[in-house]
């Protein structure tokens, strides 16, 4: 009978990590035989490698791998950003055996050949603590996780910050993984009627065609609450009081929202280094919170 093993490569960010010296990590053990596992290639150790590898074999089926694999792969991604550290899960390799469709992009091979790895290095400047890793990961890997499409691209955009250097680029794209995670609620009967209204007056006026469908594409956006507002909401519902740069969550949302406004539409107040680092800091774990309060109880 074969014997089936997923893979995962993770590409981590050059300035985080994990504190831990030796080059594999044992994070579950599920079965007899069965024990999913981080590494790094043989020669280094998993706190100053940056190519690792989620993997587990033993099992019967490849549907089986591939299951366990989705499973144990979104665990882990909720796991990086509950430590924030930044990581790309990695796209299939040349020549690999097998790759299957699927977010984390799972090689499934026989677990009798052979997977060669990159060995490059980089040194971690921040490494998170391999207990707390460990905890976070257990915890997620036995929830029934069901990320959605939107929690999906808010973590690939949380990620995504730790590879960039300028604080301000890392600002934009941490307040992009927040907008992913939006979705606005309709605005009152009232408000509603108000705009089917001006829908009305914009295709009765003798503007042209072309400009009246610009306006009326517009104007429905209106019918719906306002990004800024929905980010707001959602700040409040899942964060409550918990204070950022000594601002409530949804306060804070609104700064940080307002910078980035400032940054992408030229304002001549434009945010300096000194402001948008201090932002983007803090934001990075206001996103993280924002992330995986729906799995793990935030703790100081």
């Amino acid at each position: 009978m074969n014997n089936f093993t997923f893979r995962v490569r993770v590409e981590v960010a050059p300035r985080t990590g994990i504190a831990a010296d030796e080059s594999r990590l044992s994070l579950l053990k599920i079965a007899a035989g069965q024990e999913i596992v981080l590494e790094a290639p043989s020669d280094q150790q998993i706190s100053s490698s940056n190519h690792l590898v989620l993997r587990a074999g033993g099992w019967s089926a490849e549907e089986e791998a591939l299951a366990a694999g989705q499973r144990y792969s979104d665990a882990l991604a909720l796991a990086l950003v509950r430590n924030r550290i930044g990581a790309e899960f990695a796209p299939r390799q040349e020549g690999s055996e097998r790759i299957y469709p699927s977010e984390w992009s799972i090689i499934i091979h026989p677990s009798n050949v052979e997977m060669l790895e990159l060995t490059n290095s980089a040194s971690c400047k921040r490494l998170a603590s391999a207990d707390a890793f460990l905890e976070s990961f257990r915890t997620l890997a036995d929830l029934p996780i069901e990320l959605t499409i939107r929690e999906r691209i808010a973590i690939e955009l949380f990620s995504t910050s730790f590879f960039e250097q300028a604080s301000d680029t890392r600002l934009l794209i941490l307040v992009m993984a927040i907008e992913a995670m939006l979705d606005p609620l309709p605005r009152s009967d009232e408000a509603i009627s108000l705009v089917d209204s001006f829908i009305q007056l914009t295709y009765a006026s003798r503007v042209s065609k072309s400009e009246g469908d610009s306006m009326v594409g517009t104007l429905r956006w209106l019918k719906k609450e306002s990004i800024s507002g929905a980010g707001r909401r959602l700040s409040y519902e899942r964060l409550g009081g918990r204070k950022y740069m000594d601002m409530s969550a949804s306060k804070f949302f609104t700064h940080c929202y307002d910078l980035r406004s400032r940054l992408v539409h030229g304002n001549e107040k434009m945010p300096n280094q000194v402001e948008a680092g201090s932002a983007a800091a803090h934001l990075e774990l206001f996103v993280s919170d924002l992330i995986t309060s729906q799995y793990l109880p935030i703790t100081d």
